[in-house]
This record gives structure tokens, C-alpha cells and sequence, in this order.
């Protein structure tokens, strides 16, 4: 039987720090009910040595060149090739160890007809706009500086929800953009900005959400931080993600997931 969805968590590290446990620990008890899978760098014990609790948590092992760093990450998450190793899931959720969980929707969430939900960029450190009024922009193809801010607008997340075999589809139908994307070593984030822009370039090939819908599937730090004295139980995204590594998590998210 198919799965819905499997937890993807990419281990970059030989050790985790106080946040990233924290926000382990956190994940580990709202998804328990789904498979997950630990990814990381041949040869690093640390993803062999993660909490192994039943047959649906797993460890998979990729090069090591892919988690050198974040923007190395994103290489890996531009290749059909990677999606094809979870061939048995309908959806991937790829959720690094800075992203906190305010509570388990993740179903919900696979129900709603998207192919792809990430955290919106902070529109305002580049120069490329949001939905119909950054179109001809996308359609006219952006400059490269214009996808280096973008890249730096999508801060440090990395965390997404997507419909596997559509993904797919699009990194083989754009297999030579998803090519210069893998290659343009100046941009941050390649993989939000090549889903950004140019799956829906012209006709749409992913079933996005509006920004209002997916800001209440994640939010960056930065935004929510902005956001958090109007924030209400309601309308409390599922996510919280690019926490800084190192830092202690916020009284607000500590306060937060006591009362979730």
C-alpha cells in the first residue's frame, strides 16, 4: 500500500545542537503516526545513530558533497533522481532541523490539492513581486542578480511539502533549467527559486497556493516574528522554519508548543 507522505530529515552535522534536538524531539512526537527517514552524508554516524523507534524510521545515506552545506543540499533537491528513492509515498515533506512544529497537520495539508507548499520569501529584499504583479517579470526571465536576491529573500528554509510525482515531472521536463539552477553557485535557496520560478513561467505545471494560504503553512522566523503579537491560536501556521542554529528557540515558541 502506498504511503501518503514521508517525513524527509537531512542531517548535515556529527552532532546536533540544543535547538536542533529540541526541535527533533518536537517533530518526533507530532509525527510519529507517519514514516521518516533520516538523510545524510556517507560515512556520518551521526543519521545511523538517530532515534530509531520503529519500521517506519529509516536512515539513507547520499555523497557526501551534497551536505556540506545548505546550498549543497539544494543540488540533491534538484534531481528526479532523489524523488525516485521515495517512489512509494504520494507527497515528501523535506523538513530540516530548523523548522519547529507548532502542531500536526501534515495531513491536512497533503489533502488540499497542492503540489508544492514552502514558506513565501520576504518579498521585500528583492525586486521581483508576488503572483500577477511579478508575472511578466517571470515570464520576461529574471536577471541573474534578481534570482540572487531572491535565493537570499528565501532566508534558511528548506522546509516544503510536495506531491512527489509532479515534482518529478517537472525536474525532468526542466532538466536543462533544473541543470543551471544546480550549477549557479552564487544563488541561495536554488531549489525554492527554480520552483518559484520556472515551473509556472507560462502555463502552470504546479498547483501552487496563494500567498495567504501558505502563510499558514509556514512562516520564516523573521516573519512570524513580525507577525506573532496578531497571531491567535487560529490562525497559528503549522511550521516555523530557518530558526538559526545554535540559538535557544524563543520563549514564544517554547510558549507556543506547550499550548499545542
Amino acid at each position: 500500500m502506498r504511503e501518503l507522505v514521508t517525513v524527509i530529515i537531512p542531517v548535515f552535522n556529527t552532532a546536533l545542537s540544543p535547538t536542533e534536538n529540541a526541535i527533533l524531539d518536537q517533530s518526533l512526537g507530532l509525527l510519529k503516526s507517519y514514516p521518516i527517514i533520516f538523510i545524510g552524508a556517507e560515512g556520518n554516524g551521526l543519521v545511523k545513530d538517530m532515534p530509531i523507534n520503529d519500521l517506519k524510521t529509516q536512515f539513507i545515506t547520499f555523497p557526501a558533497k551534497y551536505f556540506s552545506s545548505r546550498k549543497a543540499f539544494s543540488k540533491l533537491l534538484l534531481l528526479a533522481d532523489f524523488y525516485e528513492r521515495f517512489s512509494w509515498s504520494e507527497f515528501l515533506l523535506i523538513h530540516p532541523l530548523n523548522t519547529w512544529l507548532l502542531r500536526d497537520e501534515l495531513h491536512y495539508w497533503c489533502k488540499q490539492g497542492h503540489d508544492l507548499l514552502m514558506a513565501q520569501p520576504d518579498w521585500q529584499q528583492c525586486t521581483i513581486q508576488p503572483g500577477l504583479r511579478g508575472q511578466f517579470k517571470r515570464i520576461m526571465g529574471p536577471s541573474p542578480g534578481e534570482k540572487v536576491s531572491l535565493g537570499t529573500a528565501f532566508g534558511m528554509g528548506g522546509f516544503y511539502l510536495c506531491h512527489l510525482e509532479r515534482i518529478r515531472s517537472v525536474l525532468k521536463k526542466f532538466k536543462n533549467e533544473a541543470y543551471q539552477y544546480r550549477h549557479a553557485e552564487a544563488i541561495d535557496n536554488a531549489e525554492a527559486v527554480f520552483f518559484e520560478l520556472v515551473p509556472n513561467r507560462t502555463l502552470p505545471q504546479l498547483r501552487r497556493p496563494t500567498t495567504i494560504v501558505e502563510n499558514f503553512f509556514a512562516l520564516q522566523q523573521g516573519q512570524f516574528a513580525g507577525m506573532e503579537k496578531g497571531l491567535s491560536k487560529k490562525n497559528l501556521p503549522f511550521a516555523i522554519t530557518g530558526i538559526r542554529t545554535g540559538l535557544e528557540l524563543s520563549q514564544t515558541l517554547q510558549k507556543l508548543a506547550r499550548s499545542h
